[in-house]
């Protein structure tokens, strides 16, 4: 969760490259409580897809959506 907050500061503030670092090593740190309630991973794919659109890398954002935000 830290990583996230994290890359979510750096999100809001422009800072896109910190941003996808951050978001990349959230999204790939296993979760120490196996509750679905506190599994961000949706959230963080989403966030970082934004990222990947606004510099025109439209396969990689598409991927994230299709792999961690479906139902």
């Amino acid at each position: 969760e830290s990583y996230y907050n994290l890359g979510r500061v750096y999100h809001q503030l422009g800072f896109y490259r910190h941003a996808v670092e951050l978001y990349t090593v959230a999204l790939y740190t296993p979760l120490k409580i196996h509750d679905k309630r506190f599994d961000l991973t949706p959230e963080i794919a989403f966030n970082l897809s934004q990222i990947y659109r606004r510099s025109n890398d439209h396969r990689r954002a598409n991927q994230l959506i299709a792999k961690y935000c479906t139902i």
